[in-house]
């Protein structure tokens, strides 16, 4: 079985900590503590503040 990681953080991720997308759906690329309702919940992504 493979694990996947939030592509911001490196967290290895599950169906129980995916993030959501604007219209309430999961999101498989990052974590919740990364990405909520659409939006990354900091300004910063991968190391790099854009």
């Amino acid at each position: 079985m493979d694990i996947e990681f939030c592509q911001s953080c490196a967290m290895p991720m599950n169906k129980n900590v995916n993030g959501t997308n604007d219209d309430g759906t999961k999101n498989k690329d990052y974590c919740m503590y990364c990405y909520q309702k659409g939006e990354f919940t900091s300004g910063m992504t991968n190391g790099r503040n854009d």
